[in-house]
């Protein structure tokens, strides 16, 4: 993921192809540090559950602008 060229509490991932499954978001390639979401809202919790998803292209989102309620977005890219 990059960091928004405006704003360096998001991050960017643009077409990435996900399998169906589970992910999380964890930083510095280990656990210590992990999101998830536990509501399935699109709202981020500190080692929160893992978040389903299906098989497609995605643009993700992720918005770490305020600590308290971080969130994430998948879009699908329609080909």
């Amino acid at each position: 993921m990059t960091h928004d060229k405006n704003d360096r509490s998001i991050w960017r991932l643009k077409n990435i192809k996900l399998t169906d499954g589970e992910m999380k978001f964890r930083f510095a390639n280990g656990w210590n540090i992990s999101y998830g979401d536990n509501k399935q809202d699109r709202q981020l919790e500190s080692d929160g559950e893992n978040m389903n998803v299906s098989a497609e292209i995605y643009d993700i989102v992720l918005d770490l602008r305020d600590s308290k309620s971080s969130k994430y977005e998948l879009m699908k890219i329609i080909e």
